[in-house]
């Protein structure tokens, strides 16, 4: 039978072989704001398309700035949600799996809007990304347990999270100001 999910709209997502053109940007405007992010452990709701938007706006050329915003997308799509980063570490073989499932879905992510899949990986991306952990570890966790990952310093600003409608309406609005369709 496969693995696969059942999109909002009722589609079949195939997750061996995900095809570009059934990922839609408007499942992704609907559902990253859904996804919280920290697996939902953070004290506020803080949503994986407020995330995004954070990246998006750290990383500095223009060019990486869409392949920034979707960077996370493959959550809207491979079923799992948002994974926080230490639990990928259970065993090698479980973090090979995560990995190849989410780079198939980031594929067909990066087909659908036009760039390369390399550019999901590109320095100023994950430092970005990294940057963005860093301040949502100050400002939306508890105090962590034990260190997580060594991070570069947070952001100077405070994190806000929105609610989903907000989310929802930033995320889209960016989204299509930047794939220009």
């Amino acid at each position: 039978m496969g693995a696969w999910i059942q999109t909002r709209c009722g589609q079949k997502f195939d997750l061996e072989n995900p095809d570009p053109q059934s990922i839609s940007p408007q499942t992704l405007c609907v559902i990253l704001p859904r996804i919280c992010r920290f697996g939902g452990h953070c004290k506020p709701f803080y949503s994986v398309a407020q995330h995004s938007l954070f990246v998006c706006d750290l990383v500095p050329s223009l060019t990486l700035k869409l392949p920034a915003l979707l960077h996370d997308a493959h959550e809207a799509y491979w079923g799992f949600g948002d994974v926080c980063r230490p639990a990928k570490h259970i065993t090698p073989t479980i973090r090979a799996e995560l990995k190849s499932l989410a780079d198939r879905v980031d594929l067909a992510i990066a087909k659908r809007f036009g760039f390369s899949v390399e550019w999901f990986r590109h320095p100023d991306i994950k430092h970005a990304d990294d940057v963005s952990l860093a301040t949502e570890k100050r400002d939306l966790l508890e105090c962590e347990p034990e260190p997580w990952v060594e991070l570069p310093p947070p952001h100077f600003d405070l994190i806000e999270p929105w609610d989903t409608d907000k989310a929802y309406r930033r995320f889209q609005s960016r989204l299509y100001e930047l794939w220009g369709e």
